[in-house]
């Protein structure tokens, strides 16, 4: 997830340095660039099989739809709204699949894992806060629209351990396929004119291409939880990287804010993991019944 994570930033800035060189190309070219590379990234895994069950075939369909709400609603949020604060407004994902868990999962959180949520959430206000003003708009429930989608998805792919690869990114790639020649045919969409601007779009989406398949092996192989919150290391590098990259420094509470963003991260690596509740087990006579 760390790896994810990080991929997933070089994403929000790749997307926001894109619209910077050219304001008025359209957040649909750039979310439909990333959706080609992730049928480029699916075609390394054709000697693999498609076999899903009806229990996968359900959560896999839950997984695509969510995935494609959240890669076309989080596109328009930084055209909107920047990278950094729609990056950080999208984290909203990892406190809602921390609280889904126990419920959806049968995870039931460790003290130091919530404690752990809990730094990361504060760190994300003290960032977020100077970022934002206080006037609320419509990009900014569109970012919070898709942290909600992209804790829908994870979770659901949370309830596959099992599934193939290839069956994973199929089924994003078909629905966000799907949206995106829906919403283009009907709205269209400015594209690059430069070259320079395709090259940064093909490198946000292979980055996103390869931090989806991350988490997704993330969510299946770890506890939800834990590994959500692990991914709010994406928005502290988003700020390092505006720092970095266009010379936008933090405040005071934002650096404070990025610090306990990593040390909870850190901290996470060592903390217990959550107990899986098992069901009961039932006997021969209900088995029956």
């Amino acid at each position: 997830m760390l790896l994810s994570g990080t991929l997933y930033a070089v994403m929000g800035l790749g997307a926001y340095a894109a619209h910077q060189r050219e304001p008025q190309l359209g957040f649909l070219s750039v979310s439909a660039v990333r959706v080609l590379m992730n049928w480029f990234l699916l075609s390394l895994f054709a000697s693999s099989q498609v076999r899903p069950d009806r229990r996968e075939f359900f959560w896999l369909a839950v997984w695509g739809v969510s995935g494609a709400i959240c890669v076309t609603t989080y596109f328009a949020s930084v055209a909107r709204l920047g990278a950094g604060p729609a990056t950080f407004l999208q984290a909203v994902q990892s406190p809602a699949i921390a609280l889904a868990a126990p419920w959806v999962l049968l995870q039931r959180q460790t003290r130091s894992v919530w404690l752990c949520i809990g730094g990361s959430l504060l760190g994300l206000y003290f960032v977020l806060d100077p970022k934002i003003g206080s006037e609320w708009d419509g990009g900014k429930g569109v970012a919070l629209l898709s942290g909600l989608a992209a804790a829908v998805g994870y979770l659901s792919l949370a309830k596959v351990p099992k599934a193939s690869p290839k069956a994973i990114l199929l089924s994003w790639c078909v629905c966000s396929t799907v949206a995106h020649t829906y919403l283009i045919l009907h709205n269209g969409t400015n594209w690059p004119t430069a070259g320079t601007t395709w090259g940064i779009l093909a490198l946000t989406g292979g980055s996103a291409a390869l931090g989806l398949y991350f988490a997704c092996l993330s969510f299946q192989r770890g506890p939800a939880g834990k590994v959500a919150a692990l991914s709010n290391l994406t928005p502290a590098l988003v700020v390092i990287g505006d720092v970095v990259f266009f010379g936008r420094m933090p405040d005071l509470k934002g650096t404070l804010g990025i610090l306990l963003i990593l040390a909870c991260g850190v901290a996470l690596s060592f903390a217990r993991s959550p107990v899986v509740s098992k069901m009961p087990e039932l006997s021969e006579e209900r088995l029956a019944v």
